[in-house]
């Protein structure tokens, strides 16, 4: 997981310094689902993204296999309240 993370995130500031822009989260999501499909689950990386670009926010659930699920703004936000929740009573 660490080294997908690594490897995407050199590749996306190599992506905004020649391109002079900010990247979008989709063109994150894209890549690493690329990426991840090309060794069908052997990587083992499973990840949850989260990030704010220009289209808004978002929140996605990758697979070790490159498959993954967009969650819309009501649901980032029922997940961000349930995570304020759990982390306040402990």
């Amino acid at each position: 997981t660490q080294f997908v993370n690594l490897f995407q995130s050199s590749n996306l500031e190599l992506q905004r310094l020649n391109s002079g822009r900010q990247t979008r989260v989709s063109g994150y999501i894209t890549s690493t689902a690329s990426l991840l499909h090309r060794y069908k689950g052997y990587l083992g990386a499973y990840l949850i993204v989260g990030g704010y670009d220009i289209l808004g926010p978002h929140l996605v659930m990758l697979s070790a296999e490159g498959k993954y699920i967009i969650f819309d703004l009501v649901t980032l936000i029922y997940l961000t309240r349930l995570w304020v929740v759990v982390h306040c009573t402990r």
